[in-house]
């Protein structure tokens, strides 16, 4: 690896000593071939919060990848994300303030009240 042309974010190419291999993830660690654990205090860039291959998250994913793998949204949806959506925006709503709307105004509402050039609306 230590000849690898990769560019490795925040290293300069070439110059900097060769970075360590990891052969596998689990939990909280990331594992070099010789046995050291690394622990993965960055959660590989904040995306693995709940640690590396979570048995309950690699699961899902098998399950959904044996019948669905990447879907262009430009014309096409799937159940998993019409089922996922409607719990998000309702978690969302409640618990992000808008900086655009008064604290405890519903976004329907509150959409519903503002000036149609606010909104991008034509009127009719």
């Amino acid at each position: 690896m230590a000849e690898s042309r990769v560019w490795h974010p925040f290293t300069q190419h070439a110059l900097e000593p060769s970075v360590p291999e990891i052969v596998l993830t689990e939990g909280a660690y990331l594992h070099k071939a010789d046995g050291f654990r690394i622990l993965d205090a960055i959660s590989s860039w904040w995306v693995v919060t709940h640690g590396h291959r979570h048995p309950r998250i690699m699961k899902a994913i098998e399950t959904t990848a044996s019948s669905l793998d990447q879907i262009i949204f430009a014309g096409f949806t799937h159940e998993p994300a019409a089922s996922s959506t409607p719990p998000m925006i309702l978690c969302c709503s409640r618990s992000t303030p808008s900086p655009s709307r008064p604290p405890g105004a519903s976004r329907k509402r509150w959409i519903g009240s503002r000036p149609l050039a606010a909104t991008g609306a034509q009127p009719r």
